[in-house]
């Protein structure tokens, strides 16, 4: 149990890491509270800039080809779409989207790493606390001290390794919550994005295999009554905003395949500490908007990965990715300000004609997806 970099959290970010310390030769210990790989009902963005980062470990294609579904159109509006992104849209800001299966992705990041034949993956295992070059951890009822000399902590936002280096973080509540499910059978277009807007905003996103994610973003204490009151009061709001409801409640039960998630968002006062780096959300809560979270966390990765094998101060990693990170956050904080201005304001007619508007010009929408495609980015590569 004696390794050079031991990490906590198998995370994208944690398993990218894992992956490139070991192909360049240092023992890794990937630490995992969960026994099995969980799978996990959301949508997941990797933009065209992560994926050619990930060329170099022989993985990007098949992220591509077998995980994801490049993203072609997304329709946002009501019956009718009153902002649409096109194929010709993503070609003219020169950027690539693409909607991966989180589960599948972690998999086959997960078994390149293993590949190297330098990473050894501890499922099962709950970190309790960090101790003098290492980790204490415990799987059932055993205890035992895994060794290294560098500590990383992709544990979440509720991270145990940020907790026991007593570095504070402020959470920001956001006003929404997430309620989720995975769709078996995709009832669109492979490669499109559609967005009814009303009463209940609802996306569907696709995902490989022909299947894909339905997501209703809407009020806490909404989401909290939908899932105590009748199946019917949910499908029949739904109903009101979308004709893919019908599709949806032939294929889900509300709220058996149903997850509520919510997503606060904050920044870590530090990254580091003596032997021991925060990447991913241990460092940086984020939200959905932008597609930045995983993005995010693997540039960390990647950052932190040079850092490490030049030998230099984790100080550094800290210096290369917090500026990044904070524009990646800020992306949380002005969805924030939409939704609780969106209380106030004539949604009926204000946003359909705002959308429409920023349809026709064109150049607003191309900007904003260039600038979430590249605002987490900015790591040197070898």
């Amino acid at each position: 149990m004696r390794y050079d970099v031991v990490i906590v959290g198998a995370g994208i970010g944690g398993a990218v890491l894992a992956l490139d310390l070991g192909k360049r030769g240092w023992r890794v210990a990937l630490v995992e509270r969960e026994s099995i790989p969980p799978r996990i009902a959301r949508p997941e963005v990797l933009w065209g800039a992560t994926l050619r980062a990930l060329e170099q470990y022989g993985i990007a294609e098949k992220i591509r080809d077998a995980c994801s579904v490049r993203l072609e159109r997304i329709e946002i509006g009501g019956a009718k779409p009153w902002l649409t992104v096109t194929r010709g849209d993503f070609a003219r800001a020169d950027v690539e989207a693409f909607s991966t299966n989180p589960s599948m992705t972690r998999a086959v990041i997960a078994d390149a790493a293993l590949a190297t034949g330098n990473v050894d993956v501890h499922r099962g295992v709950v970190v309790e606390d960090l101790v003098r070059g290492g980790v204490r951890a415990k799987r059932g009822d055993e205890s035992f001290t895994i060794e290294a000399a560098i500590v990383v902590g992709d544990d979440g936002a509720n991270s145990v390794v940020r907790t026991r280096l007593g570095i504070a973080i402020a959470f920001n509540t956001f006003p929404i919550d997430f309620v989720t499910a995975m769709i078996p059978r995709w009832p669109l277009p492979p490669n499109r994005v559609r967005v009814w807007l009303g009463d209940l905003p609802a996306a569907f996103i696709p995902w490989p295999r022909g299947e894909g994610v339905l997501l209703a973003p809407m009020p806490a204490d909404r989401a909290k009554r939908f899932f105590e009151q009748p199946a019917d009061v949910f499908w029949n709001a739904l109903e009101r905003v979308t004709p893919m409801a019908g599709a949806m409640r032939e294929q889900l039960d509300f709220p058996r395949d149903f997850t509520r998630v919510a997503r606060p968002f904050g920044h870590a006062e530090s990254y580091v500490a003596d032997g021991v780096a925060l990447i991913g959300d241990a460092a940086h809560p984020m939200t959905p908007a932008g597609g930045q979270g995983a993005n995010a966390s693997i540039a960390d990765a990647l950052a932190l990965a040079d850092v490490i094998h030049e030998r230099k101060s984790l100080v550094e990693y800290e210096q290369i990715r917090r500026p990044r990170n904070e524009q990646s956050i800020s992306f949380s904080r002005i969805a924030r300000g939409v939704f609780r201005a969106g209380r106030f304001l004539p949604a009926g007619v204000l946003v359909p004609a705002a959308m429409r508007t920023i349809n026709a010009l064109g150049w607003p929408k191309r900007g904003a997806i260039r600038t979430f495609a590249n605002a987490f980015n900015g790591v040197r590569r070898r």
